[in-house]
């Protein structure tokens, strides 16, 4: 999946893609996306999407990591196949004021620079 950075710049070509100072913040932009959006969501492809404020909802039980680990690992490596990942840690402290974090160390395209992607889910 490749997407332009936001904000979306015009030319006399139509809209600027990213020069390779920004493909960081564009790889950035497109995990927010892929972890945001719920599957379903998206039409075109009906399985995209982590979809990780659904387990915000789900305090009666325990947070199911395994599963949600398992999710970003195949929708990172079906959708965003140039990114590698390298760890990723979820933050549960404050999951039952509705808060959700997750840390992601991942490289692209097989770079030795280890890039870090947070995030922090609230609803």
């Amino acid at each position: 999946m490749i997407s332009a950075v936001l904000p979306l710049v015009t030319s006399a070509n139509g809209y600027d893609g990213w020069n390779d100072d920004q493909t960081i913040e564009a790889v950035k932009q497109n995990l927010h996306f892929l972890m945001l959006t719920r599957p379903g969501e998206y039409v075109m492809a009906s399985n995209f999407g982590v979809g990780l404020p659904n387990y915000l909802f789900n305090l009666d039980t325990t947070f199911p990591e395994t599963e949600v680990r398992s999710r970003i690992h195949a929708q990172v490596g079906e959708y965003m196949p140039y990114v590698e990942i390298k760890n990723l840690t979820f933050s549960l402290e404050n999951i039952d004021g509705n808060q959700l974090g997750i840390r992601l160390e991942y490289s692209i395209n097989q770079s030795i620079l280890t890039e870090v992607f947070e995030l922090t889910v609230t609803l």
